[in-house]
Parts: structure tokens; C-alpha cells; sequence
């Protein structure tokens, strides 16, 4: 009969960066998701229409006041980014983006078409670079915070 005895080293550091891991990564994905909505936003708050465009309501918040970042966890970890419902002014930005019929104040369409000012999408391309880098350093920041504990 041949004995065969092993050593495992390290194993409970292992144990501890896999307990660690899942904490981990969603700490720093949320703050990299933050970090990239907010530029994301600092960018289209240049590209939105300045108040005073046709249709503008000068009652109501302007549309570049009430874009905000709001990170969600579902099923998945996600940033919306966007005009902020119930900010007095932002639930119009699809409009401002895409374009709309006009209607009148009874709600008559008069055939006409207000040009689209796209600000969100154009916004989100400007800044992919940027983007791409805090996702990349909150890779690099995962990693370090789980190797040095």
C-alpha cells in the first residue's frame, strides 16, 4: 500500500476572496455605473436644447435641470439615465430627442412636425471612451480590494 499525503497552502485565502467577491463587485460596479451616467449626463446637459426652443414651457423646469443618473438593481445591475419624472419638466425629453407631431392645447394635431434634437444618444457615443475607462478601473479596483484583504 502507497500513502499519498498533500499539502494545500492558501486555501483560506481563497475562501476569503470568494466570500468577499460578490460584495465586492457590486460596490464597484455601482460606482463605476454612476461615475459613467454622470458622464453620460455632464455631456447631454451641453447637447440639449437651451431653454426657449419652440414648445418650450418657461413654467417648467428646464429639460437639462432634470437630467439624472439613477442606478437600479433588478435581475441585473442597470443605470437609467434621463430627464427625472416628476422634476417639472423632464417627462418631455422623449420628445425634445425624437421629434413629435404638434398638437394644439386641445390636443387637435395640426400636421406639423417639431424636428428631433437628439442630446441622450449622441451623449452616450460622445463618452463611450470615457466610459470604457471607469469600467476598466472599477475592474482594477475589484481586484485590488479583494486580493488585499
Amino acid at each position: 500500500m502507497v500513502k499519498i499525503s498533500t499539502t494545500v497552502s492558501g486555501a483560506d485565502a481563497a475562501e476569503n476572496i470568494l466570500i468577499k467577491l460578490p460584495t465586492e463587485l457590486n460596490r464597484q460596479m455601482r460606482k463605476a455605473f454612476r461615475s459613467m451616467g454622470n458622464v453620460v449626463v455632464r455631456r447631454a446637459r451641453q447637447l440639449v436644447p437651451p431653454p426657449g426652443y419652440p414648445g418650450d414651457k418657461p413654467e417648467l423646469t428646464p429639460l437639462r435641470d432634470t437630467l439624472k443618473v439613477e442606478v437600479k438593481e433588478g435581475r441585473q445591475l442597470f443605470a437609467v439615465i434621463g430627464p427625472k419624472a416628476g422634476a417639472g419638466g423632464g417627462p418631455h425629453g422623449h420628445l425634445v430627442e425624437f421629434g413629435h407631431s404638434i398638437v394644439t392645447a386641445a390636443g387637435v394635431d395640426t400636421g406639423y412636425r417639431a424636428e428631433p434634437h437628439p442630446f441622450l444618444e449622441p451623449a452616450a457615443e460622445d463618452t463611450r471612451t470615457r466610459q470604457d475607462k471607469i469600467a476598466r478601473n472599477a475592474i482594477i479596483a475589484m481586484d485590488k480590494a479583494i486580493s488585499d484583504g
